[in-house]
């Protein structure tokens, strides 16, 4: 995580978190973090998008920042704060009833998903910025993405690259404050 990894260590006001990386080399895997300070990055997807350093920090920020967030956890609070108890009927019936709550839940949580995406985003736009890397080369990662177009599930986490693309884009200004400040640009 180089140069990304003091800035994120200074963002911790907690007890901190001891992160650490993975590099897989996996199609299935893109990258993703998990609650204890995992990182995994796959080196199919580092070739697949011919990511560079900038873009990499970008990517490595993001997922920090779900870790930061604690998005896993606000995640599993939602499902379970929306999820009524389960009926004490027969076997079928409680089967029927997961299998009707999957997908509304999914639906539910598609939103509580999109949004710590979004917040991933900006936070991780910011960490990296404050560690040195212009922010405009988020900005071009995500356009990247656009172009390719939406190559996601239905049941996707990630909202449309397009739409983070533009959240993106309106947080530019502080970023490049910040990444001017890091450069010793008053």
């Amino acid at each position: 995580m180089g140069e990304v990894a003091p800035v994120i260590q200074s963002q911790q006001t907690q007890s901190p978190i001891t992160f650490r990386l993975e590099i897989v080399n996996s199609r299935s895997v893109d990258a993703l973090a998990f609650a204890e300070g995992t990182v995994i990055l796959s080196e199919a997807f580092v070739s697949r998008l011919a990511l560079d350093r900038a873009h990499i920090a970008f990517v490595l920020a993001h997922e920090v920042s779900h870790i930061l967030m604690q998005h896993e956890r606000q995640t599993l609070t939602s499902a379970l704060a929306w999820m009524a108890p389960l009926p004490t009927s027969s076997a079928a019936d409680i089967y029927r009833e997961m299998e009707d709550r999957y997908f509304q839940m999914d639906t539910y949580l598609s939103v509580v998903a999109h949004q710590t995406e979004f917040e991933a985003d900006e936070i991780g736009l910011a960490l990296a910025a404050m560690a040195g890397y212009d922010p405009r080369r988020q900005l071009e990662f995500m356009q990247t993405l656009t172009n390719r177009g939406s190559q996601q599930s239905m049941l996707s986490t990630h909202p449309d690259p397009s739409l983070r693309l533009g959240r993106l884009r309106d947080h530019l200004p502080l970023a490049v404050r910040l990444f001017e400040r890091a450069q010793g640009q008053p």
